[in-house]
Parts: C-alpha cells; sequence; structure tokens
C-alpha cells in the first residue's frame, strides 16, 4: 500500500552514528599457524567516546561504592622521642640525686628535652605533651636536689663545725667544779 503522491522507493534509512561498522572478512591465512586475527578497526567505536564513570582511584571504569571517596590521605605518624626521652632523663635526675654533678646534668637534658618535646606536641607533630611536661618538671627537681646536694656535700662540714660539735643545751664549765682523773 503507497500513500497518495508516493513516486518511487523509499529513501534508505540514515544511519545511526553509534551503529558498529560492518565487520570485514578476516584475511585467509593465518601467520605462522596462529589462527587469522580480526581487523581491530572493524571493532572501533565510531563517534565521541562514553562519558567516564568516576570510581576507585587510577580505576575510572569502575562505579566504586556510594559515598566512598577512596583512601584517606597518608599522616606521618607522630615522633615521641623528645617526650619519652625527657620523661626519662627526669626520672633519672630525681633519683639519681646522690651523685650531685650526675643530676644537674641530667635535669638540664631532660628540661631542653621536655621543652622541644612540648614544642612539638604543640604542633600537633606529636601526641605526648604530658609526658614531656612532666619531664619538664622532674628534671627541674633534680636540678634543685643535685644543687642542694652539692651544697650539702660542700658546706656540710662548716655547719657541723659551728654548732660546736653538741647535740643538747650547752653546759659552761667553771673552774670551781671539780674534775675526774683518769
Amino acid at each position: 500500500m503507497r500513500p497518495p503522491g508516493f513516486q518511487g522507493t523509499p529513501p534508505p534509512a540514515a544511519a545511526s552514528p553509534y551503529a558498529p561498522p560492518p565487520i570485514s572478512a578476516p584475511p585467509t591465512t593465518p601467520a605462522y599457524g596462529y589462527p587469522a586475527q580480526p581487523d581491530p578497526a572493524a571493532y572501533a567505536y565510531p563517534g565521541p567516546p562514553p562519558p567516564v564513570q568516576q570510581g576507585y582511584p587510577g580505576y575510572p571504569g569502575y562505579p566504586g561504592y556510594p559515598g566512598y571517596a577512596g583512601y584517606p590521605p597518608y599522616a606521618r605518624p607522630a615522633s615521641n622521642g623528645f617526650g619519652v626521652a625527657a620523661l626519662v632523663l627526669g626520672i633519672l635526675s630525681v633519683v639519681g640525686c646522690v651523685t650531685m654533678f650526675g643530676s644537674i646534668a641530667l635535669g638540664i637534658a631532660a628540661v631542653v628535652l621536655g621543652a622541644l618535646g612540648r614544642g612539638k606536641a604543640s604542633r600537633g607533630e606529636s601526641t605526648n605533651g604530658g609526658m614531656a611536661l612532666a619531664g619538664i618538671i622532674l628534671g627541674g627537681v633534680g636540678i634543685v636536689l643535685g644543687i642542694g646536694m652539692t651544697l650539702l656535700v660542700f658546706f656540710g662540714p662548716a655547719l657541723d663545725e659551728s654548732g660546736g660539735g653538741q647535740d643538747g643545751p650547752s653546759v659552761s664549765r667553771t673552774d670551781d667544779q671539780p674534775r675526774e682523773r683518769v
């Protein structure tokens, strides 16, 4: 059934730009005994490339999970060495106060390392600011104890001589009291 006013054959349908191209015949002679491979151009996709889906980092074709944003960024581990060293040296300076000079040196080192550890903790590079503060406090106590022990050793005998060497109340002797002969 032809519509009125139709003359001739209908025009061919317009080819879709996304329709696959016709497949060409493969070569007839295989190379070195392998089966013949089809022409890669025969499977080319004409037109613009398909839109890229967002997905796993580095794998754009995979969709991924909803709400998945990949791995979190790499964070450097906290460096807590200054705080730990300050606490250890502070403890050693308090315990070793009987060695006088060792206690002072360890206390100074504990205070310096504790201050460096507190600075790192305030910048967020370490997580043990309290341990560094304890090292500063113990280092200061160790310095004071070391100085006190040093003064006691050097000036202790002088303090003992000024008291006259008596532990009890002083009793004055006069010549009229009898003395024992041995």
